[in-house]
């Protein structure tokens, strides 16, 4: 942390701190290099955005996982009263096939945009919206959906902060899984994400690992405005 504050950027993605943690993940079998760390960037991105009673909903676009709480909430806009109860049998019912269904969407198309193409709008399209609102029987589970992955434990750190100008920040940030890969750098003591995790392996798959790619990202931070102004 003091070569960080010292040397900024470079501190971490050059030099010896780099130098360590390519060490570390090659004597593990990765096929990490110097040129990988020294090529890292970092984007800033226009967020996706749906309204819900009155509240516009932003998240992160792909490759991060944002897009499937936007299709959670136009599913259930479309669908309309579950019932005064929160604690009914046809809730609990309706948003686990709404969520079943979302989540299918999710592992259908994404994968890291500049490498990839994701229908964003199609995914957020009133059509696909209809469709998969369609498919939902309030009285039965649907039994053809594929394979669903679950969500697994995590060490998830999470913060949101509004300074007195009005600046807001949502931010969360983790390693995934238990205590992430479970590797830790010899010398610099740098702990590794397995964020890897979220590719395929399957070629034709828009998520295929591939050199210089971003995997599918679960970390979902998101901010809520009201009358164009943070709310949630």
């Amino acid at each position: 942390l003091k070569v960080i504050a010292r040397e900024g950027r470079d501190g971490f993605y050059r030099g010896p701190v780099a130098a360590d943690m390519v060490a570390t993940l090659n004597a593990a079998g990765g096929l990490h290099t110097l040129e990988d760390f020294a090529a890292q960037s970092s984007t800033y991105v226009t967020p996706l955005a749906t309204s819900y009673n009155g509240i516009s909903l932003n998240e992160l676009p792909p490759n991060n996982q944002g897009i499937v709480a936007l299709i959670l909430l136009k599913m259930l806009e479309r669908l309309g009263s579950l019932g005064r109860d929160p604690n009914s049998a046809e809730r609990f019912h309706v948003l686990m096939e709404a969520a079943r269904l979302a989540y299918k969407v999710r592992d259908t198309f994404l994968a890291d945009p500049e490498k990839a193409n994701v229908p964003v709008t199609h995914m957020l399209s009133e059509s696909l919206i209809g469709t998969l609102v369609g498919r939902i029987d309030r009285s039965k589970r649907l039994v053809d959906l594929g394979p669903i992955p679950r969500p697994v434990g995590s060490d998830t750190v999470c913060f949101s902060i509004v300074d007195r100008n009005g600046m807001a920040v949502s931010f969360i940030n983790s390693l995934f899984a238990d205590f992430g890969s479970g590797l830790v750098s010899m010398e610099a003591g740098v702990t590794f994400n397995n964020r890897g995790s979220g590719f395929v392996l399957d070629p034709a798959h828009p998520n295929c690992i591939a050199p210089g790619k971003r995997p599918l990202h679960t970390l979902v931070p998101a901010l809520a405005t009201k009358d164009g102004k943070p709310w949630l």
